[in-house]
């Protein structure tokens, strides 16, 4: 489970999937993840620090923090 605080957070959960895969020794098949929230999103990509400050940057520029 990743638990998250604030309005926008980023979590590599790479390296945690692939210990699980490893664990239970899985080779084929699909890993489904599921967001318990309705504003829950999943991106597969590569972490890339300065693409992280530029989705930081849009978010808050097309939602800003205490818009109501």
């Amino acid at each position: 489970m990743v638990k998250t605080e604030g309005l926008i957070a980023f979590h590599r959960i790479s390296q945690p999937l692939q210990q699980l895969i490893d664990e239970n020794c899985w080779q084929e098949g699909a890993l489904v993840l599921a967001g318990m929230h309705t504003t829950t999103a999943l991106i597969v990509n590569k972490w890339e620090e300065r693409l992280i400050d530029d989705i930081k940057q849009w978010l808050n520029r097309i939602a800003p923090a205490g818009l109501t």
